[in-house]
């Protein structure tokens, strides 16, 4: 049984619905965009409602994580969501983290241990799950630049505080500093 990729089955899905359609050119071309578009990733970050499993991406990946402790039912939440997480900047700067939406009340461990006391904060993670910089209250529901400053900053911190991955520069020698 050969089994492709959900890429893959997707575009031999386009390819039959183009064949077999009597699409105008114009009609035709826009389809493909779209469907580039939609296939190639240019789509959402990604959300996960199960901290143990993002965590442990998170790890595996080695990438940081971002804590969305909300209220669903709040119309923060909502502001929240619509105004700032669907804003184009913020979906792009999101998309290298690994994020986690958690309903306030019912994660008391991750509550204690980021010391979150209210909903609507947000709190950036090294991959370990060791706390990076502030947490953010989004209660008032801040603006897409405000978001962007503080997840950048705690960014920034995070990035910092990673070890090199190049190589220790050794300083040249007496000989060599000399010509010799």
């Amino acid at each position: 049984m050969r089994h492709e990729s959900k890429y893959a089955s997707n575009v031999h899905w386009l390819v039959a619905c183009l064949v077999t359609s009597k699409l105008s050119l114009r009609s035709t071309f826009l389809l493909i965009c779209l469907s580039f578009a939609l296939f190639s990733g240019c789509s959402d970050a990604t959300w996960y409602l199960d901290p143990g499993f993002a965590e442990r991406k998170a790890e595996k990946d080695n990438r940081p994580l971002v804590y969305y402790f909300k209220s669903f039912d709040s119309t923060l939440h909502r502001n929240m969501y619509w105004n700032v997480l669907k804003i184009g900047s913020v979906k792009s700067e999101l998309r290298d983290t690994i994020n986690v939406e958690l309903e306030f009340g019912f994660f008391d461990d991750r509550e204690e241990r980021y010391g979150v006391k209210k909903a609507q904060t947000c709190v950036f993670a090294a991959p370990d799950g060791t706390k990076v910089g502030e947490a953010l209250s989004v209660n008032p529901v801040p603006t897409p630049q405000e978001f962007l400053a503080w997840l950048r900053a705690a960014k920034a911190e995070w990035s910092g505080n990673q070890p090199s991955t190049k190589p220790a520069s050794d300083e040249a020698s007496p000989s060599q500093a000399s010509g010799g």
